[in-house]
């Protein structure tokens, strides 16, 4: 494969697990995967396919309780999963983080504004208080918040819930880092805010050149970031890769049986009112499919059995 830019992220065969007393339950099953410079990697499935426990833990945010094999490195360095940012001094600076719920992500008892100037304090060398608030503004503003100087001493609460996931994206980006990993981001909103966030989010990745680990089970939102040729799709059913690719390919002309289902529920004005598609629990079965194949050039399919 051929991207054009730097790798940023490479995870090779990574595995995740609970122990729930004397039992260990793998809920990942060995995932591989490199994101690159200005490149987007869309991690798409259900929920509970788990497609956050992969993507958290790929940059060393495992469950403090799960226990992690395989490798994770970011920029060349190795990520310990450790259940405590195992991405060290990169989190804040290097890697950027867009949670689902912006209620949850950012603290009630301060201003928009004062939390933008701390995440600015910790991710860059700027010490003075006048220059920090300049960058917060400076933030605001990126992310088409209008009034910036305005929004600065609004607390979360009187601010939207757009507005809130833009603060958010504006504290995730406030040391220029080379990834961006942003869980859901446009799933707790309102449809129509939501894709101005996703639209939002690759407008500053095309501007940076930042890498994008986009966690979607929103087709629409995945079509909308991963529109470059370089982009990529990588479809997880119950902890494993079953197709992956160019996101061209992945979401136009799917090749395995659960991708296609999946694209087949996307919402459309053909549907007919009252029926819905459903993904058949047949396809959903695991042990019938086995070990990714080459099927096209770079388009990589699970298919036949274990």
């Amino acid at each position: 494969m051929t991207d054009g830019g730097e790798e940023v992220l490479k995870v090779e065969n990574l595995k995740v697990s609970f122990n729930h007393g004397s039992t260990r339950t793998e809920i990942v099953h060995g995932i591989s995967m490199a994101v690159h410079t200005g490149q987007v990697r869309v991690i798409l499935g259900e929920s509970g396919s788990g497609k956050t426990v992969f993507v958290r833990s790929s940059v060393g945010m495992n469950p403090r309780h799960s226990l992690v094999d395989g490798s994770s490195t970011f920029c060349g360095d190795p990520i310990t999963f450790d259940g405590h940012g195992g991405g060290g001094s990169h989190f804040g600076k290097d890697i950027g983080m867009i949670f689902q719920d912006p209620t949850a992500s950012l603290d009630p008892m301060y201003t928009v504004g004062e939390q933008l100037c701390e995440a600015i304090r910790a991710a860059t060398n700027i010490t003075s208080a006048m220059e920090r608030r300049h960058r917060a503004v400076s933030l605001i503003e990126s992310v088409r918040i209008r009034e910036p100087e305005k929004a600065f001493d609004l607390y979360p609460h009187e601010m939207s819930g757009g507005m809130r996931q833009r603060i958010s994206i504006a504290i995730a980006i406030a040391g220029s880092p080379k990834l961006i990993v942003a869980d859901e981001p446009s799933s707790a909103l309102d449809a129509s805010v939501g894709v101005h966030v996703v639209h939002l989010i690759n407008d500053l990745r095309n501007t940076a050149g930042t890498a994008v680990l986009f966690i979607t089970h929103d087709i629409s939102a995945a079509r909308i970031i991963a529109a470059k040729p370089s982009d990529r799709v990588s479809v997880i059913l119950k902890g494993n890769v079953v197709e992956e690719g160019p996101a061209s390919s992945v979401l136009h002309h799917a090749m395995h049986p659960y991708t296609q289902a999946l694209l087949g529920c996307e919402p459309s004005r053909d549907v007919v009112r009252g029926c819905l598609s459903v993904v058949p629990d047949s396809i959903r079965s695991c042990e019938q499919w086995g070990s990714l194949a080459e099927i096209e050039p770079d388009h990589f399919v699970a298919l036949g059995s274990r």
